[in-house]
Formats: structure tokens, sequence, C-alpha cells
């Protein structure tokens, strides 16, 4: 008897472990740039496509709903806000939706519609007491604009979790 209740414990701890370390249905995964120290949740079902080179970032895809999204960062050679450098990404001619995840010039989140797509940005300007002028990082993601509904929240989700992983001054 003893030896059945030790199995049926040893049964239920392996299962609570599974339970707890497995991932559910639309999870996030999460990126990781280790050059320029941040991190990203991506929407569940992308596939990750090569690292660049250079290690600036990394770009991923759904072939299901189109969504194509890029995390990346660079540093912030021309001295900008994060405003200034995401108006870089609009066409001329479109007016963004400025998102609620943006917080000040150091923080900018838009959305806007071009040729059948929509897209959304974010760029984050963090500085640092070694980087005075700082790193830009930068979310940006795309679909057609027929599959927005399916890729809105998830984007939108990801947009809010770019975030350095090293300490900000």
């Amino acid at each position: 008897m003893k030896k059945m209740g030790f199995s049926i414990a040893l049964l239920l701890l392996t299962f609570g472990v599974l339970l707890v370390h497995s991932q559910p249905s639309g999870a996030a995964e999460l990126y990781v740039n280790a050059r320029f120290g941040f991190s990203a949740e991506l929407p569940d079902g992308m596939t990750a496509l090569p690292e660049s080179e250079n290690g600036d970032g990394r770009a991923f895809e759904d072939p299901a709903t189109g969504l194509s999204v890029h995390a990346a960062a660079s540093y912030n050679v021309f001295m900008e806000d994060a405003v200034s450098h995401a108006a870089r990404y609009v066409p001329k001619g479109v007016s963004p939706l400025i998102l609620g995840e943006g917080k000040d010039a150091d923080d900018s989140a838009l959305s806007w519609h071009s040729d059948g797509k929509t897209f959304w940005l974010r760029v984050r300007c963090v500085r640092t007491a070694q980087d005075e002028d700082g790193t830009l990082l930068i979310f940006y993601a795309q679909c057609p604009t027929a599959q927005e509904s399916a890729c809105r929240e998830a984007v939108l989700s990801s947009l809010k979790s770019l975030k350095p992983t090293r300490p900000a001054r």
C-alpha cells in the first residue's frame, strides 16, 4: 500500500511540474537580444528568421496571418529622441495613430495603414551613464489589413513588452 501511495504521489508531483513548466497555448515566446540588452515577447505562432549578422536584431513571421515582426536596436548615432526616429518609418502623407504605450519623447508608439497593410511601431530610447545618447530599441510589425483583427491584440501586447534588460540611468 505504501508503494502505491508513493507511486501516486510521485505521479502527481511529476504531472504538477509538467503543468508549471509547460507553456500554455497562446503564450508568447521571449526574444532577447544580448548585443543591445533588450527583450520583447513575440506573438504566438511566430517562426524565427536568421539573426542578423551583426546582432542588431531578428525578424519573425507567421505565414498563417501574414504577420511579420522585427525586433532590433541601434546606437543613437543621430542623437534623436524616439519620436523623431519613429517618424522615419511612416510614409509621407500618412497620419499615424499615436498609441498609449509611448510615454514621452524617449518612448514612441504608432500605428498606421498603407498599401493594404497595417503597421505598428514602438521606439524606445534607453540612456545609460555610459551611453548618454542612448540606444534605440525598435519593435516593428506589419500584416495585411484584412488580417488586422487576428493580429492586433498580440501585436499590442508585444509592443508593451519591449524593454531593456540592462539597467538604464
